[in-house]
């Protein structure tokens, strides 16, 4: 069998059991790739996090009894705390432990921080240079700009928790003249003002200024967390990497990837047609894929099937997922689906991930498995496809009776639930991912393990904490294959990987 990981210096290192976790290799126009075997897999992730090798030369675990050069005690896990973990440690002194709360707050606060910035621009350099020189600005603005007092008036009343301050304010140059340019109004009826605009909008309100103020405001809260909360602000902590040129690697690893999930299921599905035509003489399945498949909802007072139907046929979409599902438990899109057009049924759905490892299996069963399961436990979802439809849900596609029906579904394979990704992490950078889950997880519930952590500069965790984290992931499987046997909502889950692909990681990761 094909080796589970591409890099020499891994295969060298794998463990007998490690070596033959791939399941199957397959090849297709895009290349070998092969089914990984998740048990397997996280057999060994739990083996990197019991040995303390999270990748790289990181081994922050002290062993039980040892004392350990980091300075922990036995079985503790010691990490480094970083810039990714001061959001959560100031929401947790906050007692907020809302992700969604904590941002709808800081985007209050930047609007208010922007809002208090254009009035004091207004007070103290726009009004004073339109009155200057005997209001020659005035007079101007009065000539080409009318609705310009009027719009000012109005900016000035503005509630800035709408949003949109800037917009609002730069509603004063709307006009036939300046067409929306504050600048060129400036310059002509207060150039005097010029200065302080280009300063103002040439840096905004920090990040560091506007949590400030949602630390400070924080009711129900004792002054020594929000004090804690301060301190953490200003905590210097190592940033991990330059995040935004990460995220465009990433944005553009991802789009490679979804291209070639395609082609590797076009290339697939052209085998299996092939294999099924063979044996029937011909005609009996016709495998059709299609990528990025959007999910739109029918809802009471909304738009109809008929009208998403008609919406869809005008775009160049290859497919659409109508249901009326709750669109609160659904995402918004799958990067692919497996059509059996002979039998009018959604066969497959498939998640691509660049790198796959513990924590992108246990989003992708949480989040788009999830979404899947609402999605066919609705009766009447319907997959649209150029020239025909296909059913989503569980029950029997219209028009076959409850006894066939039943008799065909125990035919069938079970649906089948995939992810695919481009590389697999290796097992110690798996167990660093699920060290990462982890220290979220204790910072986000723990107040005592936050005060440790400003303290220190450094998350210790228990040996216990990132297993408990891989259990969470292996019954997620469990839960995502129950009745999978018998096609009652279960979902067969399968993990493919491309062969001879290094685990993608930006420029600037250590």
């Amino acid at each position: 069998p094909l080796p589970p990981f591409p890099s020499a210096r891994l295969r060298a290192r794998a463990s007998p059991r490690l070596l033959a976790m791939s399941a199957s290799s397959s090849s297709s126009r895009g290349g070998a790739h092969r089914t990984i075997d998740l048990d397997s897999y996280l057999d060994s992730v739990e083996d990197a996090v019991r040995s303390g090798n999270f990748g790289g030369n990181n081994r922050s675990l002290t062993p039980p009894g040892g004392g350990g050069d980091d300075g922990g005690g036995g079985g503790k896990i010691i990490v480094a705390a970083k810039e990714e973990h001061r959001r959560v440690m100031i929401r947790t002194l906050l007692s907020m432990p809302s992700r969604v709360e904590y941002d709808e707050k800081l985007r209050e606060a930047r609007a208010e921080s922007e809002f208090v910035r254009w009035t004091n621009f207004v007070h103290n350099a726009l009004e004073p240079a339109l009155s200057s020189d005997g209001g020659r600005g005035e007079a101007v603005l009065k000539e080409r700009n009318p609705a310009f007092r009027a719009e000012l008036n109005g900016a000035l009343g503005y509630d800035y928790r709408r949003g949109k301050v800037n917009r609002r304010f730069s509603r004063m140059a709307s006009c036939r003249t300046y067409r929306g340019d504050l600048g060129a109004l400036l310059r002509d009826a207060a150039p005097d003002a010029v200065g302080a605009y280009e300063e103002m909008i040439s840096k905004g309100p920090t990040e560091e200024e506007v949590a400030r103020i949602v630390i400070e405001r924080r009711a129900g809260v004792e002054e020594s967390r929000r004090d804690m909360a301060l301190r953490c602000l200003v905590m210097d902590l190592s940033s991990g990497g330059l995040r935004q040129q990460g995220n465009v690697h990433a944005q553009a690893a991802g789009q490679k990837c979804e291209r070639e999930c395609v082609d590797f299921l076009r290339a697939e599905a052209k085998e299996k047609t092939e294999e099924a035509d063979m044996d029937s003489g011909g005609g009996r399945s016709r495998m059709l894929v299609l990528e990025n498949v959007y999910v739109k909802q029918t809802r009471r007072g909304g738009k109809s099937f008929d009208a998403l139907k008609a919406e869809w046929e005008r775009s160049s979409d290859d497919g659409v997922i109508v249901s009326a599902a709750d669109r609160h438990c659904i995402t918004s899109e799958f990067d692919a689906a497996v059509v059996d057009t002979l039998e009018r049924r959604v066969a497959e759905i498939w998640e691509s991930k660049h790198t796959v490892g513990p924590g992108t299996v246990a989003d992708a069963l949480s989040k788009k498995l999830s979404s899947l399961r609402s999605l066919r436990n609705e009766e009447g979802s319907m997959l649209l496809y150029r020239g025909g439809s296909a059913s989503l849900s569980s029950s029997s596609p219209e028009g076959e009776g409850e006894g066939e029906g039943r008799r065909r579904r125990n035919d069938r394979p079970p649906f089948l639930f995939g992810i695919f990704g481009r590389a697999l992490q290796s097992p110690s950078h798996g167990a660093a991912q699920l060290r990462t889950v982890a220290c979220q997880e204790l910072l986000r519930r723990d107040v005592e393990a936050v005060m440790r952590t400003l303290e220190t500069g450094a998350v210790e965790l228990d040996v216990d904490d990132v297993i408990d984290v891989a259990e969470r992931v292996r019954r997620a499987l469990r839960e995502a294959r129950e009745g999978e046997e018998d096609g009652a909502g279960g979902f067969s889950v399968r993990v493919v990987v491309a062969d001879g692909a290094s685990p993608w990681r930006s420029s600037s990761s250590s």
